[in-house]
């Protein structure tokens, strides 16, 4: 209804037609007439998580999803790579829809592996250009090892092997109920 205030723009899709394409929520579109029944839809925007730290009940959904095993191991990793693989889905269990990120997690961790042994080997700090004009630098590849170690984190966090809040979790303790930011604001109202 051109217009009319709210009522500009195309006009809203049924919750008939999202029920059929598996795109249905109720706190959206809606309650759904009388003998329609939403198509579920694994992943799909219907309640269930595309992460698996965050699925409500996958198994009342659907069925479950086969494991990782030994044999799913990608054939780019490396040898190292490919017992690191082993390690951790025997360690943290993963369906294999997840197989992707898990590979990508073990490259990342042969990336932040090779980054660290440079590190070690070439030292903190390189020298760039040659002779006279020769200056000090911060070795390359520590830029290397943060974004190795982002990545490592971001799907770690993806999967949900990480809480948001993985320092809390190392040391134990509950995730502070006060940031720094409000202890500083805090004490400035104070003066």
């Amino acid at each position: 209804m051109a217009g009319r205030k709210g009522r500009s723009g195309r006009k809203r899709i049924p919750a008939e037609v999202h029920a059929a394409r598996g795109t249905y929520r109720a706190d959206r579109h809606g309650p759904l007439p009388d003998g329609v029944t939403p198509v579920v839809i694994r992943g799909a925007f219907s309640g269930v998580s595309r992460r698996p730290s965050e699925a409500p009940s996958v198994a009342d959904v659907a069925p479950p999803m086969p494991y990782l095993t030994a044999e799913d191991c990608p054939a780019i990793l490396t040898p190292e790579g490919a017992t690191f693989w082993e390690k951790l889905i025997t360690a943290r269990p993963t369906e294999k829809v997840y197989e992707q990120a898990v590979a990508t997690y073990v490259q990342a961790w042969e990336t932040w592996q090779r980054a660290v042994r440079l590190i070690q080997s070439v030292g903190d700090v390189v020298r760039q250009g040659e002779g006279k004009t020769a200056r000090p630098i911060q070795n390359p590849n520590h830029a290397i090892r943060r974004d190795a170690e982002k990545t490592m984190l971001d799907v770690g966090r993806f999967l949900g092997w990480q809480s948001k809040d993985a320092a809390s979790d190392r040391r134990g303790e509950e995730a502070p109920t006060v940031t720094r930011l409000e202890a500083f604001l805090a004490s400035r109202n104070g003066r």
